[in-house]
């Protein structure tokens, strides 16, 4: 598989997000998250593994609390970086299932709405600048 490239948050689109994992044994849709999910270097934004576990971790809490997703291209994009991360070094690991499933599609949906917001309309100028 070839490595992904990376895309700064001020070039990501709409057309560059996976769409949902559509159910548990959806190969193709883990794919296309863990694909997208290193287009990103968490580990660069959040200052290594350490310092991003813990904030992620605080960011999954929330939701699991409250249904809301962090609220910047970053924390989401770190968020499913470190998914990614921590799926891959699970030894047989089949990806997300159930909650955690639900977790990876909530990061993905709240990645697409900050970049709809960002362009809502192709053909209008842009509502403003993302929150990055």
């Amino acid at each position: 598989m070839p490595r992904p490239l990376r895309i700064d948050n001020q070039e990501l689109a709409v057309e560059d997000v996976p769409t949902p994992i559509a159910d548990d044994g959806d190969d193709a849709g883990r794919a296309a998250a863990a694909r997208f999910a290193h287009t990103f270097n968490g580990y660069a934004q959040g200052g290594g593994p350490t310092r991003l576990a813990p904030l992620v971790a605080a960011m999954r809490e929330r939701w699991e609390e409250t249904g809301e997703v962090p609220a910047t291209l970053t924390d989401l994009r770190s968020a499913l970086f470190l998914w990614h991360r921590a799926d891959r070094h699970e030894a047989g690991s089949t990806g997300p299932t159930g909650r955690e499933r639900e977790w990876v599609n909530a990061l993905l949906g709240g990645i697409r709405d900050l970049l709809s917001d960002r362009n809502p309309d192709p053909g209008r100028e842009s509502a403003g600048p993302v929150r990055t």
